[in-house]
């Protein structure tokens, strides 16, 4: 009898260790849907392991560039980037 609990405690344990993943999944999938327009990747600029590609993804386009406020709120999202990894050189630049 003590061998049947010892299973069921068991088999309850690896089912609650695989809830954590199994929820980051879903957010993938999820943000794999998306679409393709930059409004769309918006709700996971903040969750992490996706924050950087959803951020990058959603930058606003430049172009004009005597466009003074496109280029301040380009400038801005380029800076939230970097908050999140600052290591690609080519966000730098």
């Amino acid at each position: 009898m003590r061998a049947r609990y010892i299973r069921l405690l068991t088999a309850l344990a690896v089912v609650g260790i695989c809830v954590w993943p199994v929820w980051k999944g879903f957010e993938l999938i999820g943000y794999g849907m998306a679409g393709s327009k930059a409004e769309a990747v918006q709700p996971w600029v903040d969750v992490s392991g996706l924050a950087f590609d959803a951020r990058e993804y959603a930058l606003t386009p430049v172009d004009d560039s005597s466009d003074d406020k496109t280029i301040r709120k380009r400038r801005d999202e380029l800076a939230e980037i970097l908050a999140v990894r600052p290591l690609p050189s080519n966000n730098w630049l």
